[in-house]
């Protein structure tokens, strides 16, 4: 179960996790679900090894560099 700000909610839904609401009634609800609904704790639990697979840190690293490049500014970059 993960809320909707979190970052990589789109690669979860529907195959590895509950995307809930940030409020604490939707992120009950959803986390009952997981616990009452033996199927679908079983469809997550399945979609975690595919979920895990598409997850990486190349893609966030070069990301976060780019994003600090850029706030850097060119006169301060070191090679």
């Amino acid at each position: 179960m993960i809320t909707e700000n979190c970052g990589i909610a789109p690669l979860l839904v529907g195959v590895a996790g509950l995307v809930a609401p940030h409020n604490t009634q939707a992120i009950s609800r959803a986390i009952e679900r997981v616990l009452t609904e033996p199927e679908l704790h079983a469809q997550l639990s399945a979609g975690c090894k595919k979920a895990a697979s598409r997850l990486g840190w190349e893609e966030p690293a070069q990301e976060m560099e780019a994003s600090y490049r850029q706030l850097v500014g060119p006169e301060s970059r070191v090679s």
